[in-house]
C-alpha cells in the first residue's frame, strides 16, 4: 500500500552491497521493480515508478538516476560509482539470501512460491521455485541497466559485457531509459555496439539520448539500427544525436530501412548539430516519422507539392531532389522510365537515397548499380544493401544479392559476418530466381571468413544445389563443436519453421557443446509449428544435467495438442536422468494425460520418493503455471490428496478467480473433495 503512494525509492548501498544478501531487501526490490511495471486496469502504462541507486566512496555521495530527471541531473555520478557493488547485487539469488528470524524465510520465499505458510505454522519453504526465478529477474532488471551506464562511464569493456548480457535477457522490460549524454570519449562505436546488442526483445518504449558524443558515426548508427528493427513491440522511440557531428546521411537512411517494418507511434528523432545538411530530410520515406525535432533541417513542414493538403511532418526521398544532387534531369528520350536515368549514375550516395524509394523500380536500378560501383568506401553502405535484400519486391531482392556478391568478390566490401549472412538468408527466399542468385553468389565467395551461420543455413535450406550443400560441409568441418552449437542457437529464431526444426535435430547431434544453450531450445518448445516443438524436445533428452531447470517446460509438452510433440516429450522424459527433472516436472508427468504407462509409473515413484509435503508443494507449485490445462490438472490432483493438501487449500482458493472456466471448476471440486474427507481449512479460501 505504501508503494502506491510513493513515485520511486532509493536502494542504498554499503561497501559490501550487502543488501544482496539479505532477503527482506531483496524481496523489497523486486517489489519495487514490479510497481516500475504495473499498468491500470485499462492496460495502460502508470506513472513509471522510479529506483534510483546511491552509495558513498571516500565521504563523498555517489548517485544513479532512473530515468530522465532533471533536477537530479547534477547529482548522478556514474563514473565513480563501484562497478563491483552493482554486480554484486545483479548475482542476487534469493533462495540464497539471509534472514535474521527464520519465520521471515519462511513467510517470504512462501510468498513467492505461492506456499504461504498458515498463520502459526512455518514450513520449509522448496529449495527453488519458478518465484524465485522470477524475483531474481526483477531485482536484475533494477541493477542490469546502472551498471551498463556504470561500466561505460568506466570504460569497463567486461562488466559492460556482463550488464548487456543481464538486460538483455530482462523478457519482463518494456521500457528502456539510457542517458549517453556526456560519455565523450567513452562512447565509441563499439561502445554503442554492445549497448545496442543489450536492448531487451520486448521493448515498446525506447528513449537513448547520444547527445554530444563525438566519436559517433554513420557505422556507429548501422549498429544501432539493426538492433532497433529487431523490436518487433517497439511503439514510442526517441533517439537524441544532438552534436554527434559524425552522423550523416548514410546513417539516417540505415535508420529509415531498420524502422519502415515498425508500427511505431511516436518517434522523436533529434539530428540537431549532425553532419546533415539541408538536403537531409530525403533519407526518411513518409508515414514513418510521427515527431521530428532537427534543427539541422530547414525543410520540414510539408507543402503541397510534397506532402499532399496538409503535408506530413517527416522527411521524403524527392525525385526533383536527387536529379539535381545527378547533375541534372533526365533527358526526355527517358522521361518515361526511371531505368536508363539510374544507370547514368555514379554516385554512391545518391543511389543509397534511392533504396529508400517507394518505387521498387527505383530500388531495383539503385541496387544494381550500387554493385558496379568499386569504390573503397561502398563497405560504409553495406548495412542500407543488406536491408534491401529483405525487400518487399522479390526483384529488387534479387538485384542486391548479385549487388553484394559483385561487391565481396571486387574486394571493395568486406564478405565476412554480414553481407554473406544477408545473401544466406536468401537461400530461404520464395522466389526461385533470388534464391537461384544467393547459391551463386555463395558458390563464388571464398570460404575463409564467412560465418557459421551463414553455412549452416546454406546446409538446412531448400536450395537444391549439392555444390553449395558440399562447400557447406568443408566449411564447419574445420570449425568446433561450441561455435556451431552458437550458430545453430541463432538458426533456432529463424522465421522458417523448417529451417527452426531442422536447427533443434541438429543441436541434439552436438552433445555437452548445445548444452550451453538449453535455454534457447526450451524456449522453442513454445513455437506455434509443431515439428519445431518436437524437434527442440527432442534436442533436450540429449543434454542431461543442462535440462534441468527447464523440465517442467518439456513436461509441460506431454499435454501437447500435436500426438508427434507428445511423443517426443515422452522420449525426452524417459532418456533424462531422474536427477534432471524437478518435482513440478514429474508431477505433471504424473497427472497429465499421455499414452505412456511407463512414464506414469516412473513419475508416481519419484513422487512417492519425495514424501507427502514435498509432492504437494510440486502441485501446488504448477497451479500459476501459464497454461489452464496444467492448472487444472493440478488442482485435480491437489483434491485426491487428503490432509497433505489441507494445508495449501489458499493456494487453490486463488484457483477459483481463473480466467480458465475449467481451472475453476476443478479448484472447486477441489476443496469441496477436502471438505467431504473431513479436511478443515479457512473458509475465507471459497
Amino acid at each position: 500500500m505504501a508503494m502506491r503512494e510513493c513515485d520511486g525509492s532509493v536502494v542504498l548501498l554499503d561497501k559490501k552491497a550487502v543488501t544482496s544478501s539479505r532477503l527482506w531487501c531483496a524481496v523489497e526490490q523486486a517489489e519495487a521493480a514490479l510497481a516500475s511495471m504495473a499498468k491500470d486496469a485499462g492496460g495502460a502504462a502508470r506513472c513509471r515508478f522510479k529506483v534510483d541507486l546511491a552509495t558513498a566512496v571516500s565521504g563523498s555521495a555517489m548517485l544513479i538516476v532512473d530515468g530522465p530527471t532533471v533536477e537530479h541531473r547534477e547529482g548522478t555520478s556514474m563514473g565513480g560509482f563501484p562497478v563491483t557493488l552493482l554486480e554484486a547485487c545483479l548475482a542476487t539469488d534469493v533462495a540464497r539470501c539471509q534472514v535474521t528470524e527464520d519465520g521471515d524465510r519462511s513467510r517470504l520465499l512462501g510468498k513467492l512460491s505461492g506456499h504461504a505458510p498458515m498463520e502459526g505454522q512455518l514450513t520449509e519453504p522448496p529449495a527453488s521455485h519458478a518465484g524465485y526465478a522470477a524475483a531474481n529477474a526483477h531485482v536484475r532488471s533494477i541493477f542490469a541497466p546502472a551498471g551498463l551506464l556504470a561500466s561505460l562511464a568506466q570504460g569497463d569493456s567486461e562488466s559492460l559485457r556482463k550488464f548487456g548480457a543481464s538486460l538483455k535477457l530482462d523478457a519482463l522490460r518494456r521500457k528502456l531509459y539510457l542517458d549517453l549524454s556526456g560519455m565523450g570519449d567513452a562512447l565509441s562505436r563499439r561502445a554503442l555496439a554492445e549497448v545496442a546488442r543489450s536492448l531487451p526483445p520486448a521493448l515498446e518504449e525506447l528513449d537513448l539520448n547520444c547527445s554530444g558524443c563525438d566519436l559517433l558515426d554513420d557505422a556507429a548508427l548501422e549498429d544501432l539500427s539493426k538492433s532497433i528493427g529487431s523490436l518487433r513491440s517497439l511503439q514510442s522511440l526517441r533517439l537524441n544525436f544532438q552534436g554527434c557531428k559524425g552522423i550523416g546521411p548514410a546513417g539516417v537512411l540505415c535508420l529509415a530501412r531498420a524502422l519502415s517494418s515498425q508500427d511505431l507511434k511516436l518517434l522523436d528523432l533529434d539530428l540537431a548539430g549532425t553532419g546533415l545538411k539541408a538536403g537531409a530530410q530525403a533519407l526518411v520515406s513518409p508515414g514513418i516519422v510521427r515527431s521530428v525535432s532537427m534543427a539541422a533541417a530547414g525543410a520540414l513542414r510539408g507543402s503541397a507539392k510534397h506532402g499532399g493538403k496538409g503535408g506530413y511532418p517527416g522527411m521524403l526521398v524527392t525525385v526533383e531532389m536527387l536529379r539535381q544532387q545527378a547533375n541534372g534531369p533526365p533527358n526526355a528520350a527517358n522521361r518515361g522510365g526511371h531505368g536508363p536515368w539510374i544507370r547514368e549514375l555514379r554516385h554512391s550516395g545518391v543511389l543509397v537515397c534511392l533504396l529508400a524509394h517507394p518505387d521498387s523500380r527505383l530500388r531495383e536500378g539503385a541496387a544494381a548499380q550500387l554493385g558496379r560501383v568499386a569504390s573503397p568506401g561502398m563497405s560504409r553502405h553495406s548495412a542500407a544493401l543488406e536491408a534491401c535484400a529483405r525487400d518487399e519486391s522479390a526483384a529488387v531482392r534479387e538485384a542486391t544479392i548479385v549487388a553484394l556478391g559483385r561487391l565481396c568478390c571486387a574486394g571493395v566490401m568486406d564478405s565476412s559476418e554480414a553481407p554473406a549472412t544477408a545473401v544466406a538468408e536468401r537461400l530461404c527466399d520464395p522466389g526461385r530466381d533470388v534464391r537461384r542468385a544467393a547459391v551463386l553468389v555463395l558458390l563464388k565467395l571464398p570460404i575463409e571468413g564467412i560465418s557459421c551461420y551463414a553455412w549452416i543455413i546454406a546446409i538446412l535450406a531448400k536450395h537444391g544445389s549439392q555444390d553449395l550443400r558440399r562447400k557447406a560441409d568443408k566449411a564447419l568441418q574445420v570449425t568446433d563443436g561450441t561455435s556451431r552449437a552458437n550458430a545453430l542457437a541463432q538458426v533456432l529464431i529463424h522465421k522458417n519453421a523448417e529451417i527452426r526444426a531442422l536447427a533443434a535435430r541438429s543441436m541434439s547431434k552436438l552433445g555437452a557443446s548445445a548444452a550451453a544453450h538449453a535455454d534457447v531450445l526450451a524456449a522453442c518448445l513454445g513455437d506455434k509449428e509443431a515439428p519445431v516443438r518436437e524437434a527442440a524436445a527432442v534436442a533436450l533428452a540429449s543434454l542431461g544435467a543442462a535440462v534441468l531447470p527447464h523440465s517442467v517446460t518439456l513436461a509441460a509438452r506431454l499435454g501437447d495438442g500435436a500426438r508427434s510433440v507428445q511423443a517426443a516429450a515422452v522420449q525426452a522424459m524417459l532418456h533424462l536422468p531422474a536427477a534432471s527433472i524437478l518435482p513440478e516436472a514429474w508431477a505433471l508427468s504424473s497427472s497429465l494425460r499421455h499414452c505412456c504407462t511407463e512414464l506414469h509409473k516412473r513419475a508416481d515413484s519419484a513422487l512417492e520418493a519425495l514424501g507427502e509435503e514435498r509432492r504437494c508443494l510440486a502441485y501446488v507449485g504448477l497451479l500459476g503455471h501459464s497454461e489452464p490445462l496444467i492448472r487444472e490438472a493440478a488442482a485435480t490432483v491437489l483434491g485426491q490428496l487428503g490432509s497433505a493438501a489441507a494445508v495449501h487449500c489458499a493456494a487453490l482458493g486463488e484457483n477459483l478467480g481463473d480466467r480458465s472456466k475449467s481451472v475453476r471448476l476443478a479448484a472447486a471440486q477441489a476443496l469441496l473433495n477436502l471438505s467431504n474427507q473431513g479436511e478443515i481449512f479457512p473458509i475465507e479460501a471459497w
